[in-house]
């Protein structure tokens, strides 16, 4: 409220698959985005953010960073860093967690002006907003963004 975002929550059954999860999106009208926190080898923590259907190769996107090789983060990363324990349920909103202003952010430019879908605890919960509004949340938490 104090950022005046707007984003709409859709509670519902379950979803274990991504065809289960296009029929959440339909209700949604948006784009459904993969995230997921990566490590290079400083211990440089980011947090990609992608459209469902994008491959994101590892290398390339360390060398369009300029850093070294880049890995997946580890449970005990998650844990330490975003307060997660969940693997691979990791969304931008996380950075609220991230006490310390260590992740960098790094968003596909082709998200701007969509709406955002975001699975942000386990598979029964699914938030839609606005690239613009996820964008106001992110420098309200002073996090850096880095859009490629």
């Amino acid at each position: 409220e104090l950022l005046n975002i707007k984003y709409k929550v859709l509670e519902h059954s379950p979803t274990y698959t991504l065809k289960e999860l296009k029929d959440v999106k339909k209700k949604l009208n948006g784009t459904i985005c993969q995230s997921f926190l990566v490590t290079d080898r400083k211990m440089v923590y980011f947090l990609l953010v992608f459209e469902e259907n994008k491959t994101v190769n590892l290398k390339t996107l360390a060398q369009k960073l300029r850093v070294s090789e880049l890995k997946y983060a580890s449970e005990l990363d998650l844990l330490g860093v975003l307060r997660k324990e969940k693997v691979g349920n990791v969304t931008p909103f996380d950075i609220a967690n991230d006490f310390n202003d260590i992740v960098i952010l790094v968003i596909d430019s082709k998200l701007k002006d969509k709406t955002l879908i975001f699975q942000p605890d386990g598979n029964t919960k699914t938030i839609a907003i606005q690239f613009n509004d996820l964008v106001k949340f992110i420098n309200y938490e002073e996090h850096q963004c880095i859009y490629i």
